[in-house]
């Protein structure tokens, strides 16, 4: 009698056990809808949102030369052009680009301006255009790099400046975004537009 007592106890123990998992693993299989967690590459995909723009830019040297030896001889004259190419490369911060909401199929990007990154000068491209000195004179290390230095700050404002490239920019960087989003929404059968914010 006790075994049929400890048999019935054991099959009642692994009944409830049974209807247990049953009902957790119904619980579990309730249809979620995807948050904004699915979009953690999206940062990874604003890396790529950059435009380079390659240029050709100029750094002078040049002084009236107001120095006379004598009265007769100019001493302070100088003038150089030198030559070179780079680019400018434009792009978003993408420690700020976020997916801020997911609703009813609409993903809400925050997307921030257009900025320079970043400017690259190739060093193998400098050429000294020409070169004009006074008696006594020749253009030291630190002349060139302060004229290097002008024309670089002068090349960066213009581009900071260039609605036009930004403009495109930002075009590159949305459609870049918006199709991350709607090729994520295809890999798990979601239909997504995406709204910048």
């Amino acid at each position: 009698m006790n075994n049929e007592k400890k048999q019935n106890k054991e099959v009642r123990l692994s009944v409830i056990a049974l209807i247990l998992i049953c009902v957790l693993c119904v619980s579990g299989c309730s249809v979620a809808r995807p948050g904004k967690r699915i979009f953690n590459g999206i940062k990874s995909v604003a890396e790529l949102c950059t435009l380079k723009c390659y240029y050709h830019n100029v750094a002078e040297i040049k002084n009236d030369g107001t120095d006379l030896l004598l009265g007769m001889v100019n001493v302070g004259y100088k003038k150089a052009w030198y030559e070179y190419r780079g680019y400018v490369e434009f792009g978003i911060d993408v420690g700020q680009v976020k997916v801020v909401s997911v609703n009813d199929g609409v993903v809400s990007v925050k997307m921030p301006e257009i900025v320079v990154l970043n400017t690259h000068v190739d060093e193998n491209s400098i050429k000294q255009v020409c070169v004009d000195l006074g008696a006594f004179q020749k253009i030291t290390n630190e002349e060139q790099v302060a004229a290097y230095e002008h024309a670089q700050a002068e090349m960066e404002q213009s581009a900071e400046s260039n609605s036009n490239l930004k403009n495109q920019a930002e075009e590159r960087a949305k459609s870049l975004l918006e199709e991350y989003v709607i090729n994520v929404g295809k890999n798990i059968g979601e239909e997504y537009t995406v709204e910048f914010v």
